[in-house]
């Protein structure tokens, strides 16, 4: 999660999820929330 939030401004989506061998949707859906 920290992470995520870390890069939410620095990185695109798609490539957190990427690094974190996430589904794309699932992260969306978090940095949403955050």
């Amino acid at each position: 999660m920290f992470y995520i939030v870390k890069e939410i401004r620095s990185e695109r989506t798609t490539q957190t999820a990427r690094d974190l061998d996430r589904d794309y949707e699932t992260v969306l859906n978090f940095v949403h929330k955050v």
